[in-house]
């Protein structure tokens, strides 16, 4: 089953990092801000357990392309 792609804002919890906030999506994952560290950029297909999720942008096309 794939992970859905998250949008900005989505709260999330990782196994290494802890909880966090997806603050911007590049092509090649989601770069995320975690309470106890910096931000990191973590894959796409990586196992986070979603917490509350924010529906993404329609046009993920396009804001990929330019960030």
């Amino acid at each position: 089953m794939l992970n859905p792609i998250l949008g900005i804002g989505s709260r999330i919890r990782h196994t290494d990092y802890g909880d966090g906030v997806v603050v911007n999506l590049k092509s090649t994952g989601y770069v995320i801000t975690f309470t106890q560290t910096d931000s990191k950029e973590i894959k796409f297909d990586y196992p986070l357990e979603i917490i509350e999720e924010v529906e993404r942008d329609n046009d993920l096309v396009t804001y990929l392309m330019w960030n």
